[in-house]
Formats: structure tokens, C-alpha cells, sequence
């Protein structure tokens, strides 16, 4: 089920609110056979019902026909699922089978704003945001048997900017331009069945920084419309606290 509506405060400034509510229900059986799964293992078999509730709030304010400001609160959700069996009695780590898993969320906060200058020759867009990741859906890796499972564990926070652009310094050149940084890190120790995977403070994989600066030259070669582009790409070092 899901619902929005939007309502004009002034003829400048709107508030959109808007909700989904969902009921997600799968069942499972799974079996194992085989060499690397050290013969037949025993059939095992269950299910999920979850009833995940996502609302939205947004406003909005022109201020005039080249700008305009926002700031919207969500939150969103990936569904759950289960893992496959695979044989216990081979891996030190855990003590009972992985079975399902539940969802995880997160809530993002933003703000930003879109604004054109220069007769709109230059147009800009930029926002900061803060999002909390709650009951994280994480692949673990189990060394004594080489064996993975997904499994809720521990939750995250990230923080940054971004901003982007679009300049025409002349008719026939175009130059975009974007810029964005993140920083995000566990906020608090997840360990599944006795096995550390993270701790409160790691970094999350990721390049905190990243930058791309295009440049396109419209012309005309031989009677044909053509163009000649170059284009820049950079992203920071790799965060490598958690793999």
C-alpha cells in the first residue's frame, strides 16, 4: 500500500509526505550434496514474514526561477532472505546453521539546493546528507571452511556532500563537472557466532573522495554535426578497515 500527497504551504514552498507499507513472505527448503559439501546433509527448510513500514517527508522552497532549496528525510529497506546449507561439522566459527535473515534499513537525512546563473549558462546542484544503517545485511567469510553466510550484524552512519554542474562558457562548449565525499564508519562491533567482522569505528569500503570534469566541443567536420570530448575520472584510496 502506498500513499503521497503534496500540499502548497505558500505558492513558493510545498511539503510532500508520502508512506509504503508492504508484507514480504517467502518460504525456503534447501539441500546439500555433495564432495565439497561432505555428502548429503540433512534437508532443512523455513520461512520470513516481515511487514517493513517506509515514510517520506519533503520541502521545498523556489525562491525564484533560478533557485530553489530542499530538505527531505526518508527511509528505505532491503528485504531479507536465507542462506544455503552448507556442512556445520567442517567449520570451527559457528555452532548452529545460518538460517534466514532480516531486513536492514536506512534513514537518510538531506538537504541541497539547484540554482542557475549566467542567463542559466551555469547550472549547479549540491547536497549534504547523513544516513543511519541499521541491522546490517553482511556476507561473512568463514576461513577454517571456506564456506560465506549473510547474516544481521551491527549498524553504520555516513556523512558527506555532493556537487555537480553543467557550464557553457561559449555555445559550443560544454563542461560538467562533479565533486562528492563520504565518510562512513561501524558504529557499533558486530560479531556473528563468536567470529569478529567488525569494529565500532571501521571504516566501510569505499572512496571517500571522488571528482570527474568533462569537456565537449560541438563543431562541424566535412558537413557533419561532430564533437570532440575528453573526460577526467578520480577516485580516493579505498577505505580497507572492513573487506
Amino acid at each position: 500500500l502506498f500513499g503521497n500527497a503534496t500540499y502548497a504551504i505558500t505558492p513558493d514552498v510545498k511539503l510532500q509526505v508520502g508512506a509504503r507499507i508492504a508484507k514480504t513472505h517467502f518460504d525456503y527448503k534447501n539441500y546439500a550434496d555433495g564432495s565439497q559439501d561432505f555428502g548429503p546433509n540433512t534437508p532443512n527448510s523455513g520461512k520470513k514474514n516481515e511487514t517493513p513500514f517506509t515514510p517520506m517527508a519533503n520541502v521545498t522552497w523556489q525562491i525564484n526561477d533560478d533557485d530553489m532549496i530542499y530538505a527531505t528525510v526518508s527511509k528505505g529497506y532491503r528485504i531479507g532472505g536465507a542462506n544455503a546449507q552448507f556442512p556445520l561439522g567442517a567449520c570451527t566459527e559457528l555452532s548452529q546453521a545460518p538460517g534466514a535473515y532480516n531486513s536492514d534499513t536506512v534513514v537518510n537525512y538531506e538537504a541541497g539546493s539547484k540554482d542557475k546563473f549566467f542567463d542559466n549558462r551555469l547550472q549547479m546542484s549540491g547536497s549534504v546528507y547523513y544516513l543511519k544503517w541499521n541491522n546490517i545485511q553482511q556476507l561473512n567469510y568463514l576461513p577454517s571452511c571456506g564456506f560465506e553466510y549473510t547474516a544481521n550484524v551491527g549498524s553504520a552512519r555516513s556523512q558527506g556532500f555532493d556537487l555537480e554542474g553543467e557550464w557553457l562558457p561559449i555555445d559550443a562548449l560544454d563542461i560538467d563537472f562533479s565533486l562528492g565525499y563520504t565518510d562512513a564508519q561501524f558504529t557499533s562491533t558486530s560479531i556473528s557466532g563468536g567470529q569478529l567482522l567488525a569494529s565500532k569505528g571501521d571504516k566501510l569500503p569505499g572512496s571517500p573522495w571522488t571528482f570527474s570534469l568533462g569537456a565537449q566541443y560541438n563543431t562541424s567536420f566535412l558537413g557533419r554535426n561532430s564533437f570532440i570530448r575528453m573526460d577526467y575520472e578520480y577516485e580516493s584510496k579505498t577505505a580497507t578497515d572492513v573487506v
